[in-house]
């Protein structure tokens, strides 16, 4: 359901930061505050779960970026 509200800037702006930093959206961000308030702070266990690994690949740093040749067919089914 679509709805307006009038929020204050500096709270928006501060919850759009920390839905960067969580890789999650503005949209989640008020939905779990909703759900919070409304007594259903855990809207399901896959929602959570998700969350958690994104937090987690969110931290991980990656040393080895250079690209690589990828297979051929041959190569990828040589016995």
């Amino acid at each position: 359901m679509k709805t307006t509200i009038d929020l204050p800037e500096n709270l928006v702006r501060r919850a759009k930061v920390q839905a960067a930093e969580t890789g999650t959206t503005l949209k989640e961000l008020v939905v779990k505050g909703l759900a919070m308030v409304t007594g259903e702070e855990s809207v399901n266990k896959e929602e959570a779960r998700r969350d958690r690994i994104k937090k987690m690949l969110s931290e991980f740093r990656f040393e080895n970026t250079e690209s690589i040749e990828p297979l051929s067919r041959e190569e990828c089914h040589d016995r």
